[in-house]
């Protein structure tokens, strides 16, 4: 028998008990030879390695690093207390100031008039001059006042002449302002002239001369047929340029009665009590003049211009004697005989053109000629305007100067 194992239970409580007479069955041979042969006991038999089955590895999780702690804010150092200020020693009572011991009255001065200066030249554009004035008399110190009421008076009698000089040079200055308000009022352009004889003249600067020379030359020009209208009886055209003239006329010769100059009989009396007759005659004149009443020939254009540009010239050369008289100088006549130079110089043009020259071309080629010179004559009267006006600019500067420090050399004597 072999030894029992001690790892297997001896006792089969599950297992019937055998009789004793039980008979054992024998197994068949082919059974047997199945079995395998059992090892010697004494013999070693190594067990076959069982292949273990790995675990699958998985990667470790990320560790969150912990997030370090915050450092503790440093504490602040202590602040070292400031000794304390010592006590200021308390101020000496002041003694009280003595009572100012009141001044003495000057004595009053005997009152000097003073006598009007000498007539002078008033500087132009406005310009003061300083009119001197009579010194106050200085009051004499009393003699028993304190030495600082004799110092304050003193003080106020330097001071009272200059305080008395400005106050008075600026109410000269208004009363002078008030009187150039009043006097600058803009009197009536047609207020007749009562004064002895003719309104006086002005003398002419240099631009104006120019203008009225310009004037008589478009005059003259526009008599003659610039404009290269066709077609047209001459005559008849003529006839209109006199009725521009005639109107030209009556409005000269007003301006001439209102001036008291001398102008004929029939104009005196028209113009006697009021100048709307003469106004009324120049105004139906001008019309008719211009309107192609004697040509019939309503769409020349050139017609039209060479007529206006004549009532023009008529109207600048008053408007210079007018200048001349008295009167205000206006820009825009210059500028606007820059027109006339423009159409002469388009009429010539036009004439040089035409297939045949005759005896009306040639004339009216001459007129194109004298009609453009007057216009740039007009633009020559403007260049020499402004070069006037700056010169005159820069002479008044100078005299407002000069006025100034007269002003300042009297009134610092």
């Amino acid at each position: 028998m072999t030894d029992s194992d001690p790892k297997q239970p001896t006792d089969f409580d599950d297992l019937e008990p055998l009789s004793d007479d039980a008979a054992l069955v024998e197994l068949p041979d082919d059974v047997l030879e199945e079995l395998p042969e059992l090892p010697d006991e004494h013999e070693e038999v190594s067990p076959e390695p069982k292949a273990v089955p790995v675990p699958a590895v998985k990667p470790p999780a990320p560790v969150a690093k912990p997030a370090p702690a915050p450092k503790p804010a440093p504490k602040p150092a202590p602040v070292a207390k400031r000794a304390p200020l010592p006590k200021r020693a308390p101020l000496p009572e002041r003694a009280p100031l003595p009572k100012p011991t009141p001044a003495a009255e000057p004595a009053p001065a005997p009152v000097v008039e003073a006598t009007p200066p000498a007539a002078a030249e008033t500087p132009q554009f406005g310009a003061m001059a300083a009119t001197p004035e009579a010194a106050p008399a200085e009051a004499t110190p009393d003699a028993t006042a304190s030495p600082d009421a004799t110092a304050k008076a003193a003080a106020s009698a330097s001071a009272a002449p200059a305080v008395k000089a400005s106050s008075s040079s600026r109410r000269e200055r208004m009363e002078k302002d008030r009187e150039a308000r009043k006097t600058s009022k803009k009197k009536p352009t047609w207020e007749r002239f009562t004064g002895p004889g003719e309104k006086p003249k002005r003398e002419m600067e240099r631009a104006p001369l120019i203008l009225r020379k310009a004037s008589w030359w478009l005059m003259i020009g526009c008599l003659l047929p610039w404009g290269g209208a066709e077609d047209v009886s001459l005559l008849l055209v003529l006839v209109e340029k006199a009725l521009c003239l005639g109107a030209l006329y009556f409005w000269h010769q007003a301006h001439l009665c209102r001036d008291g100059a001398k102008v004929p009989g029939f104009i005196n009396s028209l113009g006697k009590k009021s100048f709307a007759p003469l106004f009324l005659f120049a105004a139906v004149m001008a019309i008719a003049g211009i309107l192609p009443v004697a040509s019939g020939d309503w769409g020349a254009l050139p017609l039209y211009s060479e007529k206006g540009c004549l009532l023009l010239a008529g109207l600048t050369y008053t408007h210079i004697y007018d200048y001349e008289h008295g009167g205000h100088f206006n820009p825009l006549f210059p500028i606007m005989l820059l027109a006339p130079g423009i159409a002469g110089v388009v009429g010539l043009f036009s004439l040089l053109r035409a297939q045949e020259i005759g005896g009306a071309e040639i004339i009216g080629g001459l007129g194109a000629v004298l009609v453009s010179i007057a216009g740039w004559m007009a633009a020559y009267t403007m260049y020499v305007a402004l070069k006037e006006a700056k010169a005159h600019g820069e002479a008044k500067k100078l005299q407002q100067v000069e006025a100034r420090k007269a002003a300042r050399a009297t009134r610092d004597s």
